[in-house]
């Protein structure tokens, strides 16, 4: 349409120009023709509608020039944004492969040592017990169960809500939830390095994969956890694997 009228007006343009031109020969040429012809039609409406057209043609110009120029600006903005946050995102991906690679074969030293001598609500005994029935439940990958709570992991270890939630909070320096958040998103990362079929997953299938069942939780436990979205995490692995 833009385009359409635009060429209606060169061509409105053009031909007031051509008439004013064979205008200004009959005057010169055929002035008797010339007399005539005034009462047809008025030169001096012609000028001031080809005086008009021309301010409108050039006013067309200067406002396609700024659309232009903006959207060259604009596009010089996002280019440049684009590619500082490309920097950055290889950068946290390089530091998180660094980190991973630093943690493997560590054994976890989450857990503090049990004082017999402190003071206590439970028993030595009963926090060593929870200690190491934990970590049964990570190398078994009980964890990838979905809408686990923290009676159904007591349960799990034949204990109970107020035992498990003191070991962790008390011995491990973590909650419940964040202590999951941790083991799946690990869990999930780990499998992203090592077998490049998840990569093409989608989001939803790897929270799933991980024993959550929603996708924006996921994704920022994800980036809570390792400083990069899923997404972001997924392409800089692909590039990788191409040698990019």
């Amino acid at each position: 349409m833009m385009q359409k009228a635009k060429k209606d007006k060169d061509s409105q343009l053009y031909y007031t120009g051509q008439l004013l031109r064979a205008d200004s020969i009959i005057n010169a040429d055929f002035a008797m023709l010339s007399a005539k012809l005034y009462r047809e039609y008025d030169t001096d409406t012609l000028m001031e509608e080809k005086k008009q057209l021309e301010k409108k043609h050039d006013k067309d110009l200067a406002l396609i020039y700024i659309a232009v120029g903006t959207g060259m600006i604009s596009m010089s903005y996002i280019i440049v944004r684009s590619r500082k946050r490309e920097r950055r995102l290889t950068l946290q991906y390089r530091q998180l492969l660094a980190r991973l690679k630093e943690s493997e074969g560590q054994e976890p030293a989450k857990d503090l040592p049990v004082d017999p001598d402190e003071k206590s609500l439970y028993s030595p005994e009963v926090i060593k017990d929870i200690l190491n029935k934990l970590k049964e439940f990570e190398n078994q990958k009980l964890f990838l169960e979905q809408n686990l709570t923290v009676p159904t992991v007591a349960k799990m270890m034949g204990s109970n809500r107020t035992h498990l939630s003191y070991v962790l909070n008390v011995h491990m320096g973590i909650t419940f939830p964040s202590y999951l958040k941790q083991l799946r998103i690990n869990y999930i990362t780990k499998l992203l390095l090592e077998d490049s079929k998840y990569l093409n997953y989608s989001i939803d299938a790897l929270a799933v994969e991980c024993g959550m069942t929603n996708r924006q939780k996921f994704s920022s436990h994800f980036l809570e956890i390792n400083g990069m979205r899923p997404t972001d995490f997924i392409r800089k692995r692909q590039q990788q694997l191409r040698g990019n």
